[in-house]
């Protein structure tokens, strides 16, 4: 598998879908602060940011002095057409709004609830819920046979 390949492995393009009116395509591998990291296995071997990669595979690369916008606001999502080549203050000024109002989960779902003043992803929710059933009927399962062995002596 090439490199290329290997990028696009590691992309879930069905995303949930942005404020831009497409679906956000989602990092599925290593993160650090939310951003995708991608590790080019070639020459010395380094990690790259995912949604570069991405913006530079669509676009070629990126302007002198220039950063990627996510325009979605979505620090997983490696779709081009949500990146956007701008100035570090262009950047900054348009983050403002959102600071601290970050309107994806840390998996790249929209938070769609909120309960007690906390705002929840339902999918996230979900699959947590899941995995805390299937933990504890194994817990429950096991105390169950511990016991009917005891029974039978």
């Amino acid at each position: 598998m090439d490199e290329l390949e290997r990028f696009w492995s590691k992309v879930d393009k069905d995303g949930p879908v942005s404020s831009l009116g497409t679906p956000c395509w989602n990092w599925l591998g290593n993160c650090s602060g939310g951003y995708g990291l991608f590790y080019i296995i070639g020459g010395n071997g380094r990690y790259l940011m995912a949604h570069r990669v991405s913006y530079e595979i669509e676009y070629g690369t990126i302007p002198k002095g220039l950063e990627l916008d996510h325009l979605c606001h979505n620090k997983s999502c490696v779709n081009p057409g949500h990146l956007e080549a701008v100035t570090h203050i262009i950047n900054m000024q348009r983050r403002l709004p959102f600071r601290g109002q970050n309107i994806y989960c840390k998996h790249g779902h929209v938070f769609d609830s909120i309960y007690h003043g906390v705002r929840h992803c339902s999918i996230c929710d979900r699959r947590r819920a899941d995995a805390w059933q299937k933990a504890n009927k194994q817990k429950a399962d096991a105390t169950k046979k511990r016991w009917r062995e005891r029974q039978r002596v």
